[in-house]
């Protein structure tokens, strides 16, 4: 059986307690996961899958809690990276997985919008 914790805005101290326990899969808004790993809290040693949803929607600050949540995993770690965008093709998208994937493998659902002639 998984182990989940969904972390919300509601009591740290609980979220740690339950930490502690091993989890299989911890979900939470990209804010609530980074202040768990500045507060020590969660650790991303054994860290393996990461999904970034709405990776269009990140603004300045969300690049910079991201890159610090990167930052803390171990770089013998081979930490799949699952991104996704309804923009797959900004500029921002194309350089956040340069900086966060090895080898990234593009998958367009949508294709580039165009004005038909």
């Amino acid at each position: 059986m998984l182990q989940l914790l969904l972390i919300t805005g509601g009591n740290p101290k609980a979220q740690k307690e339950s930490l502690k326990s091993g989890l299989d899969i911890v979900a939470g808004t990209l804010g609530s996961i980074v202040r768990l790993v500045k507060t020590g809290g969660l650790s991303l040693d054994a860290i393996r899958f990461s999904v970034l949803h709405e990776a269009d929607s990140f603004a300045e600050d969300n690049m910079r809690d991201i890159m610090f949540l990167y930052q803390k995993i171990p770089s013998r770690n081979r930490v799949q990276t699952l991104l996704f965008s309804a923009a797959l093709h900004s500029l921002e998208i194309k350089d956040l997985a340069e900086k966060i994937q090895s080898f990234p493998t593009w998958i367009d659902l949508k294709g580039k919008q165009s004005v038909p002639e």
